[in-house]
Order: structure tokens, then sequence, then C-alpha cells
């Protein structure tokens, strides 16, 4: 990571059923250069879609009491893999992998069990 830890209110990464609403920050390179208007810039600056969730998993890991929930998902000619850690605590971890730009982490706290 090249980044700096940045404290943000406000966004939300909800699954439901086999949909994902995404509303995270985003701050990392394209690995695709082009040129770019600058309402091409501000989306680059945020993940924003309703998309439908492929390749679902879920991993229980009792001794360590966390389970582990990852998944691709396509919008807007990119496609994401997400990698989602929750702890017994209500922590989650998440580590979200566009295919052209690089990798995010995010922590934050898990709502609506």
């Amino acid at each position: 990571m090249r980044g700096t830890t940045t404290n943000v209110m406000g966004r939300w990464l909800k699954i439901d059923g086999n949909t994902v609403d995404c509303s995270l920050p985003y701050i990392g390179r394209n690995d695709i250069p082009h040129m770019k208007t600058r309402a091409e810039v501000r989306m680059d600056s945020k993940l924003e879609f309703n998309a439908e969730v492929q390749n679902y998993l879920l991993k229980l890991e009792a001794k360590k009491k966390r389970g582990i929930v990852t998944f691709s998902t396509r919008y807007g000619g990119d496609e994401y893999q997400f990698n989602i850690t929750v702890d017994n605590t209500g922590r989650a971890f998440i580590r979200v992998t566009p295919e052209n730009r690089d990798f995010i982490e995010y922590e934050g706290n898990v709502y609506g069990l």
C-alpha cells in the first residue's frame, strides 16, 4: 500500500441475497493508463454500484472465531474480488481487488446481523 489510513463515515457494503450494494471511497492507481475526462477521474475516486454477486463462498473458522466471505462481481467493465473477514466482535476487514487497479482495504463494523 502506498497510502495512509483515512477515517470514512457514511459508506457501506451490503450483501442481500445475490446482490451487492457498494458505496466505498477508492484511492489507488489505474493500471491501464488512458486519457480521462474530469467526470471519469471523479468516478475513479469511489466504488459505487449495485451488481450481482458471483462465486460466493463462506468459510467459518471456529477456532479463530471468525468467518471469511469471498465473492466477485462485475460492474462498469471491471471485475472486483471481495474478501471480507468478520470476527466474533462484529469487526469487518474488507479487501477489494479491482481487475485493473490497485487493491484497497477497509475496516469497519457489521450491522444488521
